[in-house]
C-alpha cells in the first residue's frame, strides 16, 4: 500500500514537472516571437480594431467606468452584435492599461500562452501522449489563425481563452462520478462568459453538451442514457443558455447586420455552403486526418491486429462532434463566403480533436505508424513558423507606420483645418471608419470623405475592381454617417483642405478628377507602405512648414 502511494506521488510529481516545463516552453515561445518581431513595442494598429481603445479611453475620462460599459454594450446592440462580456472586458482593460500599447500586447501574449497550455492539458486529460497533446494544441493555434494573438481587441482571443478553460473543467467533472459543486458552477460560468464574448461561440454550446455527455459516459463507463438522466439539470441549464441567447439574436437582434456573417438567402445556396464547409475542414487538417485513417486501414489490413470497425467505432463520436460544430459555423459564414483566419475558431478545435484522437488510437496499436504520421504533421506545423513570424513582423511594421501617419497628420493640421480622406469605400471600409474615429478623438472634427470605386462611390475608379467585388456586401452608407455625410461633392471650400490621406494608390484617379483645385506642387507628400492599405499623406507646403516650426 505504501509503495503504491509513493509511486502515485512520484508519478504526480513527474506529471506536474512535465506540465511546468511545457508551460515554460510555450510562454517563452510566445514572448520571444512577440519581442523579437517588435510587436510588443510597435504601438496600436489603428486601422483595425485598436481605435476602440482610444474611443473607450475618451469615454472613461468623460463618463466613468460603468457608463462607458453601458454605452459600449448598447453600441453593440445598435449594430446588431451580441458580445456583452467582451465589451465589459475591453472597457475594464482600458481602465487598467490606458493607452499603453505595450501592456495590451503583453496581455494578449499571456492569454495566448495560457490558451495553448490549457489545450495541451485537455489533451493530457483525454490520455493523449505528450507529443499528441502538444500537436493538438499547436495545430489549433499555429498558422494564419495565429492572428488572434497579435490583435488585443479581437474577441476570438478571449473566446478561445474561455473555451480552453471550459474544456479543462469539462474533462475534470466528466472524470468524477460526483463532481464538486464549485467545479460545476465554474464550468457553467465559463460557458456563459465564452458565449458572451462572440456570437460564434454561442453556436459551439451544443458541441460542448455533446462532449460532456460522451466524455462522462466514456470515463465513468456508463451508457449515454444513464449519463443524460444523471446530469439532466446541468445539461438542461446548458441547453437553456444556448436557446435563450439564440432566441435573443434571432428574434430581437436580427441576423443580417454584420457584413461577413449572419443568415440571408445566400446562406442556403449549396455552392456557398459547400465552399465554406470545405474551407473550415481544410483549415482543420481534415486531409491529414483522412490520410491517417487510410494509413491505419492499410497497416491493419497487412498485420490484422484488431478489427478496423472497432477503430472506426471509437472515432465515430468525434465525427459526430465535428458535424455538430461544422453545420452552424458553415451557415454563419456561407452568407459572404469569407472564412478569415480568426473565423476558424471555435470549429478548428473539434477538427483538430478528431485528428488527435485518430493519432492516439494509432499510437496504441501501431506505434511505428504513429511516429511516421506525427513526424509528418510536425513538419507541416513547423513549416508554418516562418509564415507566423512574418505575420508578427508585418503587423508590427504596419502598427509603426500607422502611428507615424497619425503623427505626421497632427504636425500638418491644426484642429480647425479640414482633412480629406480618399479611399475605395468597400475595400477600405474598416480603415476609413477607424481613421475618422481616431482623428475625432484627437480633436479633428472637419473630416471630408472622397470615395472612388465601381459602385456606391463619388468618383469612378476600376483600380481595385477585383477586391471591391469581394467586399460588395458592405453598406457604404454607414461610412457617410461617420463623416456626417460631409463628402468632397458637397464641400465647397476645397482650397482650404490642409491635409489629404489617400489609400491604396488612388493618387492618379484623384489627380485626374480634382484638377480644378488640386495641384501636387502645392503639397508635400509622404508614403506609408502599410501592407494591407498603402497610404499617402499630402500636406500643404506653406502651412506644413509653419506647423513643423
Amino acid at each position: 500500500m505504501l509503495k503504491k502511494l509513493r509511486r502515485f506521488h512520484h508519478e504526480t510529481k513527474k506529471k506536474n514537472l512535465i506540465n511546468y516545463v511545457v508551460l515554460a516552453v510555450i510562454f517563452t515561445a510566445f514572448v520571444a516571437i512577440a519581442y523579437q518581431t517588435g510587436l510588443l513595442t510597435s504601438g496600436f494598429r489603428y486601422f483595425i480594431d485598436d481605435h476602440q481603445i482610444f474611443l473607450m479611453g475618451n469615454d472613461l475620462k468623460n463618463q466613468g467606468w460603468l457608463k462607458t460599459i453601458y454605452k459600449w454594450i448598447l453600441y453593440d446592440r445598435d449594430v446588431s452584435r451580441f458580445r456583452p462580456y467582451y465589451q465589459f472586458h475591453i472597457v475594464t482593460l482600458t481602465q487598467i492599461f490606458g493607452l499603453n500599447a505595450v501592456l495590451w500586447f503583453i496581455y494578449i501574449t499571456v492569454i495566448g500562452s495560457l490558451t495553448c497550455f490549457f489545450l495541451f492539458l485537455f489533451g493530457r486529460v483525454l490520455n493523449f501522449s505528450i507529443p499528441v497533446s502538444l500537436l493538438f494544441a499547436i495545430s489549433i493555434l499555429l498558422g494564419n489563425q495565429s492572428e488572434i494573438w497579435i490583435r488585443p481587441l479581437i474577441p476570438d482571443g478571449l473566446g478561445m481563452f474561455f473555451l480552453s478553460l471550459v474544456l479543462i473543467f469539462l474533462s475534470k467533472i466528466c472524470r468524477e462520478s460526483v463532481p464538486r459543486k464549485i467545479d460545476q458552477i465554474t464550468f457553467i460560468i465559463l460557458v456563459i462568459l465564452m458565449s458572451l464574448s462572440k456570437e460564434s461561440y454561442i453556436l459551439f454550446i451544443p458541441t460542448i453538451i455533446a462532449l460532456k455527455i460522451y466524455l462522462t459516459a466514456y470515463f465513468q463507463q456508463k451508457s449515454l442514457k444513464k449519463i443524460i438522466q444523471k446530469y439532466q439539470k446541468t445539461l438542461t441549464l446548458l441547453m437553456a443558455i444556448f436557446i435563450l441567447e439564440m432566441v435573443y439574436i434571432l428574434f430581437f437582434l436580427g441576423t443580417n447586420a454584420t457584413g461577413y456573417a449572419g443568415v440571408d438567402e445566400k446562406s442556403f445556396q449549396i455552392l456557398s455552403l459547400a465552399t465554406t464547409a470545405w474551407q473550415l475542414l481544410n483549415a482543420g487538417l481534415i486531409g491529414i486526418t483522412l490520410l491517417a485513417i487510410v494509413s491505419y486501414w492499410i497497416t491493419n489490413y497487412c498485420f490484422k491486429k484488431q478489427s478496423f470497425n472497432v477503430f472506426l467505432d471509437q472515432l465515430k463520436p468525434y465525427g459526430v462532434f465535428l458535424l455538430i460544430a461544422l453545420i452552424p459555423q458553415t451557415f454563419l459564414y456561407a452568407k459572404s463566403g469569407i472564412v478569415a483566419a480568426f473565423y476558424l475558431f471555435p470549429f478548428i478545435v473539434i477538427a483538430c480533436l478528431l485528428l488527435a484522437k485518430t493519432l492516439f488510437l494509432i499510437e496504441t496499436s501501431y506505434r511505428p505508424l504513429a511516429i511516421v504520421i506525427i513526424t509528418f504533421l510536425s513538419i507541416i506545423l513547423l513549416s508554418r513558423l516562418p509564415l507566423v513570424w512574418a505575420m508578427y513582423g508585418t503587423f508590427a511594421k504596419d502598427s509603426r507606420l500607422m502611428n507615424e501617419l497619425l503623427t505626421q497628420t497632427e504636425i500638418c493640421v491644426n484642429k480647425e483645418q479640414p482633412i480629406l480622406i480618399v479611399a475605395n469605400p468597400k475595400v477600405r471600409f474598416e480603415a476609413v471608419d477607424s481613421l475618422q474615429r481616431v482623428l475625432r478623438t484627437q480633436g479633428h472634427q472637419r473630416l471630408i470623405l472622397a470615395t472612388y470605386g465601381l459602385k456606391d462611390a463619388d468618383f469612378y475608379s476600376s483600380k481595385l475592381a477585383d477586391a471591391e467585388v469581394y467586399w460588395s456586401f458592405l453598406d457604404t452608407n454607414l461610412l457617410l454617417k461617420g463623416y456626417d455625410h460631409q463628402t468632397l461633392h458637397n464641400f465647397s471650400d476645397k482650397m482650404s483642405i490642409q491635409a489629404i490621406i489617400i489609400f491604396d494608390g488612388l493618387e492618379e484617379d484623384f489627380k485626374k478628377t480634382q484638377k480644378s483645385w488640386f495641384s501636387p506642387d502645392n503639397y508635400q507628400s509622404q508614403s506609408f507602405d502599410i501592407s494591407f492599405a498603402h497610404s499617402t499623406l499630402y500636406c500643404k507646403k506653406h502651412m506644413g512648414s509653419d506647423r513643423a516650426k
